[in-house]
This record gives structure tokens, C-alpha cells and sequence, in this order.
């Protein structure tokens, strides 16, 4: 794991740990992972969003026997190598 050293503010400081402390969190440096981490995930939502409003604007077409045939052999070739023993065939 690596370091970041963040400058702040001694109001930032106390607010920090003010929140920190107010929402259960060890100590200023979980709450600010808990931050990054909920940052990531709202972006991560947002990418998802994007692409599948993208989706929703292209335009359709029908699936044809062949575009599920192609499907499926990509599938099997993207999974072959990941059957266990106790898988079903």
C-alpha cells in the first residue's frame, strides 16, 4: 500500500475528524478511503449509466440465428479454460 500526504487547513483537519469520528469511522484515514471509494463507485455508476443511454439511442435490430450462434462461440472460447473438475459440461 503507498502513502498520500495531504496538506490541510486546520478547519479541514477538525472537520475531518469531526466526520470521521461522527460516522463510525477508526480514524480520519478510513473515512477518507470510504470517501475515494464512494467517489469511484459514483463514477463507475455514471460510466454504466452513459453506456447503456448509449445503448438504448442506437439503432435496433434483429437478432438473427447467426448473431446468436457468434455469440455463443464467443462465449464458450471466453470460458473454456475456466471449467473446474465439478463443473457440468
Amino acid at each position: 500500500m503507498t502513502t498520500l500526504n495531504i496538506p490541510l487547513s486546520d478547519d479541514l483537519k477538525e472537520f475531518a475528524e469531526t466526520e470521521a469520528s461522527r460516522s463510525g469511522y477508526a480514524d480520519v484515514t478510513e473515512y477518507v478511503r470510504a470517501l475515494l471509494r464512494d467517489a469511484r463507485q459514483r463514477r463507475d455508476e455514471a460510466e454504466l449509466e452513459a453506456a447503456l443511454l448509449a445503448g438504448l439511442k442506437s439503432p435496433a435490430s434483429e437478432v438473427t440465428a447467426d448473431d446468436f450462434d457468434h455469440m455463443r462461440q464467443a462465449f464458450e472460447a471466453r470460458h473454456a479454460g475456466r471449467r473446474g473438475a465439478g463443473d457440468c459440461p
